[in-house]
Formats: structure tokens, sequence, C-alpha cells
């Protein structure tokens, strides 16, 4: 991960790319998801995809994205996926 600090107290930015293996709804195998937060003078902005074509195993053709809900300071994640046919 990186991260870039800037002189206003609450602004920054991360970036990641991470491969994440595990099962997907009863799908076994691996995929690579890339990482963007922005904090803007306290507000939070975070995004994450499935890189395109990083699928591998039950789940190539994996593409979709992650969507982070922060209510009361607890993170909620929901996937919005597909898996195309190969």
């Amino acid at each position: 991960m990186l991260t870039g600090i800037t002189a206003v107290e609450a602004s920054a930015a991360d970036v990641l790319i991470e491969r994440v293996t595990g099962s997907l709804d009863g799908s076994a195998g691996s995929f690579m998801r890339a990482l963007i937060g922005i904090m803007d003078r306290g507000e939070p902005d975070l995004r994450v995809v499935i890189v395109p074509d990083s699928g591998s195993g039950a789940v190539k053709g994996l593409s979709g994205t992650l969507i982070t809900r922060i209510e009361n300071g607890v993170h909620s994640y929901d996937l919005d996926y597909i898996v195309a046919p190969q």
C-alpha cells in the first residue's frame, strides 16, 4: 500500500493492489483487486474494483466492484460482480 499525505489536515490518498484467494459463492479461485482511497478534509471516498482478466480457477472471467459503507463507524461491504463464461 502506498499513502500520500498532504499539508492540509485530513486530506490524503492510499492505493493498493492485492491478490485475493478463496471461495466466492462456492467457486474457488483468486483475483486481483485495486483500491484507491481519498480523504478530502475528512470526507472519505473509497473505490475498489476487480482487475479485469485477473480471475483464475472457478472465478475466471470475474469482474465487479466492492461497495463500502461506513455507518456509525461500522464498515459494511457489498461485492457487485459477475463471472462471464470463458
